[in-house]
């Protein structure tokens, strides 16, 4: 197959952003320059999924009337799909869906079912869709995209540098969230979770950028206000996570929904035993024997798996082992964007 040529990427947002989403497009567009495939990189201004109409104008004036294979990541994608001024490019654009936008937590049901329906309008102007997971690719079938439409690229991973050996008895349990402060992480769920463990020895490192401002600050009250709030630690402006990773001993995330699960790739990687919750790509990310997995939004379910895993050191030793195995089956990011180049080419002119 030949490649379909320079490939311009389109983001919703400086590319150093601190989130899963702007990792996966910055390592990408690092990935394509190297293999000489890179066009350029437009970094959008808007706010959003939802821009104001001046700033939805401003960045459609900012694409221009360049042609050529372009990826439009997809928290830009639907809104500027939306607008009267977009012209699609037939068998030339490719949205890069890191998971549908209604399943981001916050948004009511009427809310909801406007943002089912634009995006399905929207994705139907590409010639094809890039996943990062293959749950998030079943589930683009619900917004007509087939399998012939889809591609499924995975991110990849920086292989975190050993830490020290973590010796039995040493102090508290070093628990572990890294996470975007936005409602779908389920900060609320996991300080609920851990009110019910205040007779156990163990703290929490909350690591993470506050991208939602009020959601922050809603946080930051529920530590406050926690019964063990002496025990957590809040850590915002963090541009590398890797030293948590390594002192940490137990990782855990209350995901109402992921598409992928980047910081628990990671997690695996560092060979941390997991809590997390069964929804979205997490089972296919955690395997069984490295993690337990409840239901989302269950405080009780998520208090009494960590309170299993805190409280028996046997069954955390086993979880690392397996979490350290399946760390070693990630592939790294060059890999990950010579699947990419691929995936794009394999999608090109199928409008």
């Amino acid at each position: 197959m030949t490649d379909a040529g320079p490939v311009r990427l389109v983001v919703p947002g400086p590319l150093e952003t601190r989130t899963g989403g702007f990792i996966y497009d910055r390592h990408i567009a690092h990935g394509l320059e190297g293999l000489g495939r890179l066009d350029d990189v437009v970094c959008l201004q808007g706010a959003y999924p939802e821009p104001a109409a001046g700033e939805l104008a401003r960045d459609l004036a900012l694409l221009g009337e360049r042609r050529g294979m372009t990826v439009i990541d997809g928290l830009c994608f639907t809104a500027l799909a939306a607008a009267r001024d977009y012209r699609p490019w037939p068998g030339q654009t490719v949205a890069l869906v890191h998971h549908p936008l209604a399943d981001e937590t916050g948004p009511g049901e009427q809310a909801r079912a406007r943002l089912l329906e634009t995006e399905r309008r929207a994705l139907a102007t590409a010639c094809g869709c890039i996943v990062t997971s293959a749950a998030t690719g079943r589930r683009l079938a619900e917004f007509g995209c087939g399998p012939g439409r889809v591609r499924v690229v995975p991110p990849g991973l920086e292989r975190p540098a050993p830490g020290p050996v973590r010796s039995p008895g040493g102090g508290p349990l070093r628990l572990l969230c890294v996470a975007t402060l936005v409602p779908r992480k389920g900060h609320d769920v996991l300080l609920a979770a851990l009110a019910e463990l205040s007779d156990l020895d163990w703290t929490l490192d909350l690591v993470g950028p506050a991208r939602d401002r009020d959601w922050a600050r809603h946080v930051e009250r529920l530590v406050a206000d926690h019964s063990c709030s002496g025990r957590i630690r809040l850590n915002h402006e963090v541009p590398d996570p890797a030293g948590f990773y390594r002192r940490a001993d137990l990782f855990v995330l209350a995901s109402r929904h992921e598409g992928f699960g980047m910081a628990l790739a990671e997690a695996l990687a560092a060979g941390l035993p997991v809590v997390s919750c069964r929804t979205g790509a997490i089972p296919g990310t955690v395997p069984e024997d490295a993690g337990i997995l409840v239901p989302p939004d269950d405080p009780p379910a998520l208090a009494g798996a960590l309170r299993r895993v805190i409280a028996d050191p046997a069954l955390r030793s086993g979880m690392a082992a397996a979490a350290h195995r399946a760390g070693e089956r990630f592939a790294d990011w060059e890999t990950t964007a010579r699947r990419f180049a691929a995936a794009v080419d394999a999608l090109a002119g199928g409008g």
